[in-house]
C-alpha cells in the first residue's frame, strides 16, 4: 500500500470523527447500486443537505470514497456512497472500515465481474463485508428475495430490514407495473399500511432499486407517504434506462453505462411490452459471461429479434451476427464503428421509434449518439477506454484533430 493511500484513508477517518451528526450510508450489490444511491440521496435530503456519491461519470474506488467523505461538511446531515468490490476483497474491506456506515443497503447479487469473483457465492461473501462493517447499532437493508443477500443478515450487528415479495420482508412488494410510455409504479405494504409509488423510472428492472430505497428511507425514519412523494419527482440516472425524446419524435432509452449479459433480459422486457410504433435495439459491447463470445452475441441477437423489429450491433464482436438470417418481419444490421452506426441510424429512424442503446461506457460510448443531437460532437473515436460519460469529457467537442487522453471536464 502506498504512503499517500494511507494518508488519504487516515484523513478520511479523522474527518468522519469530526462529524457526529452525519448519517453515513453505504449501498452495494451487483446491480442497481447507482439508481438506489441516487434515489436514497433524494430521500436523505428530507433530513437536510446531503452528499451523494453515486457513480454517474466515474468508477467508484477507495480514493473516490475518501474524497467524497472529505467533501462532507458540518452543515450536511447525510452522506451516501455506493461501494464496489471490482478492485477486490481487500479494497472493499478498507472502504467499509473507513466509512463505518450506519445504514448499509444491499441490492442483489448478479454475474457482474465473473472473472474477478469466480461465482455469485463468492461475490456475496465479499460484499457481505459491507453488512458486517456496520456500526454496532447500524441497520442492514437487505433484499429478502435474493437468497445470497438475505443470508447476509447473519453478519448484521444490529437491526435488519428486508424488502421484496418474501413473507420475511418487512417491506412487502404487492405489485409492480411498467409499460412504456408509462413509468414504473410499485405498490408496497409496511406495518399494515399500503402505498402506491408512481416513479419516473423505466422498466420493471428498477423495482429492486426502488424497494431498496424505500426500505432505506424507512430505516432513516421517513414514512411511506413521505417516500412516495419524494420518489415521484426523481428522474432516471444517465445511462440507466434514461429516456431522451428528439424533436423528430424518436425516443432513445440510454442504457449505455454498462451491459453485462445477465441484465439484458430485463432490459429487453422494456421493448417487449412497449406500446410504440417500432422497436429498435442497438447493442455494443456485452460483458460478464462465460464461454464463446460469438455464441453469446448470437444468443442476444435471437432474444432481441423476438421483441424488436430492428436489431443493430456495433463493434468488433458484433460482427459475428452477420452470418445469421433474421426471421420474417425482422431486420438485423451490423456497423463496424460508431460513425457508421450514427449515419445508419440517421437514415433508419422515423417518428414513433423507440431506440434502446445498450453498451459500455468503457468500450462504446453510445451516449455520443444522443449528445450529438443536442450539439454536434467532434470526438467519434472507437478506441477510447475511459470509463466516464462523454458529456463530462473535455474531448467531446474539441476541435477536430485534437489528441489526448479522455479526462473529465472541469466543473461548470
Amino acid at each position: 500500500m502506498r504512503a499517500r493511500d494511507l494518508v488519504r484513508e487516515w484523513r478520511a477517518r479523522a474527518h468522519r470523527r469530526l462529524l457526529p451528526r452525519i448519517r453515513w450510508v453505504a449501498v452495494t450489490g451487483s446491480v442497481g447500486k447507482t439508481t438506489t444511491t441516487a434515489l436514497m440521496g433524494r430521500l436523505m435530503e428530507r433530513l437536510g443537505p446531503v452528499v451523494v456519491g453515486a457513480v454517474v461519470t466515474r468508477p467508484n474506488s477507495l480514493a473516490r470514497l475518501c474524497q467524497t467523505m472529505r467533501e462532507t461538511r458540518p452543515r450536511h446531515r447525510g452522506m451516501i456512497m455506493e461501494l464496489s468490490a471490482h478492485a477486490g476483497e481487500a479494497s472493499l474491506r478498507r472502504c467499509v472500515a473507513v466509512l463505518r456506515p450506519q445504514v448499509t443497503i444491499v441490492t442483489a447479487i448478479g454475474d457482474d465481474h465473473r472473472t474477478t469473483f469466480g461465482s455469485r457465492e463468492e461475490a456475496a461473501r465479499i460484499k457481505s463485508h459491507a453488512v458486517a462493517g456496520l456500526v454496532p447499532d447500524g441497520i442492514a437493508v437487505l433484499n429478502a428475495d435474493d437468497p445470497l443477500v438475505w443470508a447476509m443478515r447473519a453478519r448484521a450487528p444490529g437491526r435488519v430490514i428486508g424488502y421484496g415479495r418474501s413473507p420475511e420482508a418487512a417491506l412487502r412488494l404487492v405489485s409492480a407495473t411498467a409499460i412504456w410510455p408509462g413509468r414504473l409504479a410499485v405498490t408496497v405494504s409496511h406495518g399494515g399500511e399500503t402505498q402506491t409509488l408512481q416513479t419516473r423510472l423505466v422498466g420493471l428492472a428498477n423495482t429492486v432499486p426502488v424497494l431498496a430505497a424505500v426500505a432505506g428511507g424507512l430505516a432513516l425514519g421517513l414514512s411511506l407517504a413521505e417516500v412516495a412523494a419524494i420518489l415521484a419527482r426523481v428522474e432516471p440516472v444517465d445511462g440507466r434506462l434514461c429516456p431522451y425524446e428528439t424533436a423528430e419524435g424518436v425516443t432513445y432509452l440510454d442504457n449505455a453505462w454498462k451491459s453485462p449479459l445477465h441484465i439484458l433480459p430485463a432490459v429487453l422486457d422494456v421493448l417487449a411490452t412497449a406500446q410504440v410504433a417500432r422497436r429498435i435495439a442497438v447493442f455494443g459491447a456485452i460483458s460478464d459471461f462465460a464461454g464463446s463470445s460469438s455464441a453469446r452475441y448470437r444468443q442476444v441477437a435471437r432474444q432481441a429479434m423476438q421483441v424488436a423489429e430492428v436489431v443493430v450491433f456495433c463493434g468488433s464482436w458484433g460482427g459475428t451476427v452477420t452470418r445469421m438470417t433474421p426471421p420474417p418481419g425482422r431486420t438485423l444490421l451490423y456497423f463496424p464503428g460508431i460513425v457508421a452506426l450514427r449515419d445508419g441510424l440517421r437514415a433508419l429512424l422515423r417518428p414513433g421509434d423507440l431506440v434502446l442503446l445498450s453498451g459500455s461506457s468503457r468500450m462504446d460510448h453510445f451516449d455520443r449518439l444522443i449528445l450529438d443531437l443536442k450539439q454536434p460532437v467532434t470526438c467519434w473515436t472507437d478506441r477510447c477506454r475511459a470509463m466516464i460519460r462523454c458529456d463530462s469529457c473535455r474531448l467531446l467537442r474539441a476541435p477536430p484533430g485534437t489528441t489526448g487522453v479522455a479526462v473529465p471536464a472541469p466543473p461548470g
